[in-house]
């Protein structure tokens, strides 16, 4: 752990998982944006765009249920770079499977997409053990509000961003993008100077399966219903049928899609400001 007198910004810890996020980030947003598009395009129905996320939703969900298990039997750093790796494969499978405007190329696709978003969800449970072994404990608050503030604000950006790439460039350049966003934030985060015996005593710390604790607190099983619920709204809601509406009510392009998906984090933003300037606050809240 890096000394706790130094600023988050200027420890090189912090900055590389902070990249890493980053690219993680863009390339999960702009995947979805791509699959959403090119499968609405392909089927011209909103039931199928809108069941892109249905089922990144449910794969992400069931696959956090055994998060903590891969993360306490695996290095945090391998498995981040694995995930990397493989989603930067299994995107490129994407791409090639919108490609095939066939039944087959569909099945192939959504088989993708579950491997993909199943593989995601260690991405974030393996951060948030990860970034205590790097920021000290009177910054971990204020280094996980930067970092979630951050985190919004590229999706905001990735919404908007890949609303105008799809609509002016061809998709499997943005592909490609995203396979080397992969690809990025695995290597960024695989350099993190970690103490290996601080890292191996984290990772003994909870042997309890991850979904008992979450259905044992009360808070967190409130907390993780709500956050399903809602994470299946918006995919119906904020993306599916935003974008019949901006094609088809508006007649405006993919891009004014994005621009309504992006002012959707605007809230998320601020909230994310709020936290993170009053650090000192929520910690003793949470104390």
């Amino acid at each position: 752990m890096e000394n706790t007198q130094i600023p988050i910004w200027k420890q090189v810890n912090f900055v590389k998982l902070w990249l890493s996020q980053t690219f993680n980030a863009l390339a999960h947003i702009l995947l979805q944006v791509v699959v959403m598009v090119q499968v609405y395009k392909m089927t011209n129905s909103i039931v199928g765009s809108a069941s892109v996320l249905a089922i990144m939703s449910l794969s992400l969900f069931i696959s956090g249920l055994i998060a903590s298990k891969i993360i306490d039997r695996y290095s945090m750093k391998n498995i981040i770079h694995f995930a990397g790796w493989a989603r930067a494969f299994l995107s490129a499978l994407i791409g090639y499977f919108l490609t095939i405007e066939t039944y087959v190329g569909l099945i192939g696709l959504f088989g993708a997409i579950i491997i993909n978003s199943f593989i995601n969800a260690w991405y974030n449970p393996a951060r948030f053990a990860l970034l205590p072994l790097i920021v000290s404990n009177d910054q971990y608050v204020k280094a996980n509000g930067t970092l979630v503030m951050i985190q919004q604000m590229l999706m905001a950006a990735g919404w908007a961003l890949g609303g105008i790439l799809i609509a002016f460039v061809w998709f499997p350049y943005i592909i490609l993008i995203i396979c080397l966003a992969y690809i990025s934030s695995g290597i960024t985060v695989y350099f993190i100077k970690l103490d290996e015996k601080e890292n191996k005593d984290q990772s003994q710390e909870n042997k309890v399966p991850a979904w008992i604790e979450v259905w044992r607190i009360p808070v967190v099983r409130s907390i993780t219903i709500m956050e399903t619920i809602e994470g299946f709204s918006n995919a119906i809601w904020t993306s599916a049928l935003l974008l019949a509406f901006a094609t088809v009510i508006l007649d405006a392009g993919e891009e004014w899609w994005g621009f309504l998906n992006a002012s959707y984090f605007l809230g998320a933003i601020i909230g994310s400001f709020i936290v993170t300037f009053n650090a000192r606050t929520f910690s003793n809240s949470i104390d």
